[in-house]
């Protein structure tokens, strides 16, 4: 199995043993239940304690098979060390908004039963604590594994910027998010510029150029930063010597859901022809992470 890093780690075992697990704070845990109920119905979390990670790992995909998810979250782990279990992805996010982001959270198997019992309470003096018992369900997900990670283009963007594009594609009632690579067709400079194009329909198009100056080392990413640099020259001017190096359509819709939640300055979007968009949102703790993979429409779409 490959981690959502490169690295590998080992099989997670579908135990019925007792475990407990430990959040400090709350906030990172809402965070990723809230982005990934926006597109999961059922949420499958696997305890995971190793060598290389101390936390829970979930990889699941929607029901129609467009996006998949994969994330982790780092926490302490007790008890055996190793289960899964499945939960409403409604349930758990309601009881989660309803405790303070600054608040600790142990989550336990209940012995004797399937039931999971969260614990949250304030850390310091303990003056305050509730209690959510649910029910697990049967997961009905297809297990997949996320193994190739190579990818062309590497996308630093504003989360904002990103957001607004996405939610004004929805107000207009579009349906589609292209995105465009363009490269210099004859580039021999230690530095080229890059043009990153979005896309959209709707009942008004839009279309958003970014310009980057981007290493042309042999063999690496290529990484896309779209702040504003002082060297770039004018697009348009170039735009007859400039070739078409990536270009794919996706759901906006998913889009939406995913970023809808998600509250950081900067997100990691990665591109290669013919793969599905890679967007990586850091949860802030060591080795946490949500990885959002959405397959690219098909011509007949």
């Amino acid at each position: 199995m490959v981690d959502a890093d490169g690295g590998s780690r080992m099989d997670i075992v579908p135990a019925n043993d007792s475990f407990k697990i430990t959040f400090e704070s709350t906030n990172p845990l809402r965070t990723l239940v809230d982005v990934v109920s926006n597109i999961l119905t059922r949420i499958e979390l696997a305890v995971v304690e190793d060598e290389l990670f101390e936390g829970i790992h979930l990889e699941s995909i929607d029901a129609k098979r467009v996006c998949l998810i994969v994330a982790q979250l780092a926490c302490k782990v007790e008890g055996d060390g190793r289960g899964k279990f499945c939960v409403d992805a409604s349930t758990l996010n309601t009881c989660l908004k309803a405790v303070s982001p600054h608040y600790s959270v142990d989550i336990s198997n209940e012995a004797s039963t399937s039931n999971i019992i969260m614990h949250a309470y304030e850390s310091l003096t303990r003056s305050y604590t509730t209690f959510f018992k649910f029910p697990t369900l049967v997961s009905d997900a297809d297990p997949v594994k996320l193994t190739d990670l190579d990818y062309d283009y590497t996308i630093e963007m504003d989360l904002q910027t990103l957001r607004s594009i996405v939610r004004n594609t929805m107000q207009l009632r579009g349906n589609d998010i292209t995105i465009r690579v363009e490269e210099p067709a004859h580039a021999s400079a230690p530095m080229r510029q890059t043009v990153l194009t979005i896309l959209t329909d709707g009942n008004a198009e839009q279309r958003h150029r970014f310009l980057s100056l981007t290493d042309t080392k042999d063999g690496a990413a290529c990484v896309i930063r779209t702040e504003q640099h002082d060297e770039l020259i004018d697009a348009d001017a170039e735009s007859a010597s400039l070739k078409m190096m990536y270009e794919e359509t996706f759901s906006a819709q998913y889009m939406a859901y995913f970023l809808k939640s998600m509250e950081r300055h900067v997100i990691t979007m990665r591109l290669s022809p013919a793969k599905p968009l890679i967007l990586n949102y850091p949860l802030g703790a060591d080795a946490s992470y949500i990885c959002f993979v959405l397959a690219p429409r098909t011509k007949e779409a």
